[in-house]
């Protein structure tokens, strides 16, 4: 698995969604009733946890007090914990 900065990540999406296709389109949320949405193939790669998300925050937070700092997403080490 490769290990892309959040900037780099963004660039590559960015490219993904100006020079390929959809895989898919007028995708419905149930998030934003009467909008539609293109679906695109995404690497896995590309993609950053949301650490908000309390299945995962839990552990994040313990593990940012016993290290003293904030995990960062331009960090490998932190990218690595987080994986």
């Amino acid at each position: 698995m490769a290990f892309y900065t959040r900037a780099q990540a963004k660039e590559q999406i960015e490219t993904i969604l100006r020079e390929k296709d959809p895989i898919k389109t007028g995708v419905t949320l149930p998030i934003r009733p009467g909008e539609t949405f293109k679906v695109y193939r995404i690497p896995i790669d590309y993609l950053a946890p949301n650490i908000l998300n309390d299945r995962i925050s839990w552990r994040i937070r313990e593990y940012e007090a016993e290290i003293g700092r904030k995990l960062s997403n331009e960090n490998e080490q932190d990218i690595e914990y987080i994986f």
